[in-house]
């Protein structure tokens, strides 16, 4: 480690050194490196979320930067700052923004990305009046909630709606063979099997595919368990026994955990593609959909669907009126369903056309949940389809369509020009009908490749506009998974009695090493090593300011306390002056009647 002895002897390793080292030297020399990129840049976009630290005990909101890096001519995604609040109403959230993103312009700020609760909106909705009274040329553009929260939480309502509480069954199912070896022996020795539930989580509805193909497999098993501890009177005393006891007598349960995991499974495959922080919303409309069609292909009568030719069309038909719905008698419920239902030894009439209504009602609101918070009622959101490889390989005229949809949007907010529009739509079209672009186009492979490498290779030769857009599109952000991920980190980050500071520190510092490629990879700077040097200073420094700080703040107890003693005194004393006088006044008054009276006396 070191090249002799003398080297290691001279150095000097205090308790505090790696702390303060992190906290005043490197992390604001990568925080500035940042900070200076941002600076050159024309647009940002800012990402954010909030989730608990238990550490501090507050609601801590990252904030993330998004935006297109011309050292790389990529889409980069960075760690910003965090923020520690106590409440979360929309105006906290607006402050906590506002500190967050103080060195950037507001004119940059392009997007914002978040997930979709009310407040989130509110808070949109403030800081784009905001922006557009103190710059009314540029505004926040709008692709709405993220898309990945979107179609979670449409599998949530579409079981919600059904009220089979089968999270309950599959929560209790775990939890009851968890961390209790007798009762796993006991299964074990009952069904002679080894498969034991898998945890089911309440939040992560999409990713409970594993659990729900477990549980479905373990069922025939955890009846036979059940069977026997009823037998033989050991029953669980907990309530995890209890609420699987009742599910099991249910015997539709198979049907209905296989129809569940078939959704899954249908949901799953966008949630794993679109959790990327490569630039994926021009295929994001494509993908929504499909995915769309395919769920309504399962309840809406095919001529209706089929009218639906388009993004628009499709998000308009009326899923509460009947004559678009097929009837119980034509639903599928599925193979796999169908598969579990002819299990079941003579099911009664009713109980099948009961869950198939339910299967139903599932679906519709599923659908109905994606429609109501879907990306694809905003133009952006369809028009960004014009940068899908296999829109503009497919169709030119279809893709130019598309382009000229998010142009408009664009130059409505400010961010283009008209001149700059039509340049980059006359340019679309000659690099789209070039021979050399549709080969690449075709041979486009968005799981390997990346989508700004491909336009930044048609764009090369005098299409400045094309590119232009190209970038404020690619910098859109699709999803809030990249915040998300970082909560993650956070967790590894946090230990007791750490400080807010620290922990940011740390994030830069992750955030810096992971964008850079590892710890070998990252370039260590003259600019780094001064300070690095300089930070003992800085912290001494800032150690004595909070010293003072405290000491201030106790100068003003004091003070108030002191001022609080002094009022309380002269109050006491206007309160006895006031008395004496009260008195004095009582006693003269007294005087003057008596003498009033013996003058009545003596005129008499």
């Amino acid at each position: 480690m070191f090249p002799t002895c003398d080297v290691a002897k001279k150095l000097q390793l205090g308790k505090d050194k790696v702390g303060y080292t992190i906290c005043y030297g490197i992390a604001p020399y990568f925080r500035n490196r940042l900070l200076s990129k941002l600076h050159s840049v024309p647009h940002v976009v800012v990402a954010f979320d909030e989730s608990l630290n238990k550490i501090a005990q507050k609601e801590q909101m990252d904030v993330l930067i998004r935006f297109w890096d011309p050292a790389d001519d990529v889409v980069k995604t960075r760690y910003l700052t965090s923020c520690f609040l106590g409440h979360t109403r929309a105006e906290d959230l607006a402050a906590a923004f506002k500190k967050a993103t103080e060195n950037i312009e507001p004119a940059k700020i392009l997007q914002l990305s978040m997930d979709g609760p009310n407040v989130n909106l509110k808070l949109l909705k403030s800081l784009k009046q905001e922006f557009s009274a103190s710059d009314g040329n540029q505004n926040i553009v709008d692709i709405g909630s993220c898309g990945l929260h979107v179609v979670s939480g449409a599998f949530k309502t579409g079981h919600n709606v059904t009220k089979w509480n089968t999270v309950v069954f599959l929560r209790s199912l775990y939890n009851l063979f968890k961390n209790v070896p007798a009762r796993r022996a006991d299964y074990v020795n009952f069904t002679g099997s080894i498969l034991f539930p898998l945890n089911f989580s309440s939040v992560r509805w999409l990713e409970n595919g594993k659990a729900l193909a477990r549980a479905l497999q373990v069922l025939p098993n955890v009846v036979k368990y059940v069977e026997h501890v009823k037998k033989e009177k050991k029953l669980p005393a907990c309530g995890s026994y209890a609420h699987v006891e009742t599910a099991v007598k249910d015997e539709m349960l198979p049907v209905k955990l296989a129809f569940m995991l078939s959704v899954s499974e249908e949901l799953e495959p966008f949630l794993a593609e679109f959790q990327t922080e490569k630039p994926m919303l021009p295929f994001l409309a494509t993908a929504l959909d499909g995915l769309l069609r395919s769920l309504l292909g399962r309840i809406v009568l095919k001529e209706k669907l089929d009218a639906a030719g388009t993004f628009s069309k499709l998000i308009k038909i009326d899923l509460e009126n009947p004559n678009s719905i097929i009837g119980i008698a034509a639903f599928d419920i599925g193979l796999a369903a169908k598969s579990e239902l002819r299990k079941i030894t003579k099911p009664s009439h009713t109980a099948v056309v009961s869950v198939k209504k339910e299967c139903i009602l599932f679906i519709k609101a599923c659908s109905a949940k994606i429609i109501e918070r879907s990306p694809l009622k905003y133009k952006l959101t369809r028009g960004a389809s014009c940068l899908n490889p296999a829109v503009c390989a497919a169709s030119v005229e279809a893709g130019q369509k598309q382009l000229n949809i998010a142009l408009e949007v664009l130059i409505e907010h400010g961010r283009l020009t008209g001149l700059q529009g039509e340049r980059a739509s006359r340019s679309y079209v000659q690099v789209c009908l070039n021979s050399t672009a549709q080969v690449c186009l075709r041979k486009f492979d968005r799981a390997r490749e990346r989508l700004e490498k491909l336009w930044v290779e048609l764009c090369a030769s005098s299409h400045e506009e094309l590119l232009l857009f190209v970038k404020i599109v690619l910098c859109l952000s699709h999803g809030n998974s990249s915040v998300e991920r970082g909560f993650s980190v956070n967790k590894e980050c946090l230990v007791e009695n750490m400080k807010e500071e620290s922990f940011v520190a740390q994030r830069l510092l992750y955030d810096e090493v992971s964008a850079a490629g590892g710890v070998a990879e990252v370039d260590v700077t003259d600019k780094m090593i001064d300070m690095v040097r300089s930070s003992n200073i800085k912290w001494k420094e800032d150690l004595e300011r909070k010293k003072k700080e405290r000491l201030d703040v106790l100068d003003a107890e004091r003070k108030k306390k002191r001022t609080a003693a002094l009022v309380k005194e002269l109050e006491s004393k206007k309160q006895k002056l006031v008395e004496d006088a009260q008195l004095q006044v009582s006693m003269l008054q007294q005087e003057i009647e008596s003498l009033k009276q013996c003058r009545h006396c003596r005129c008499k």
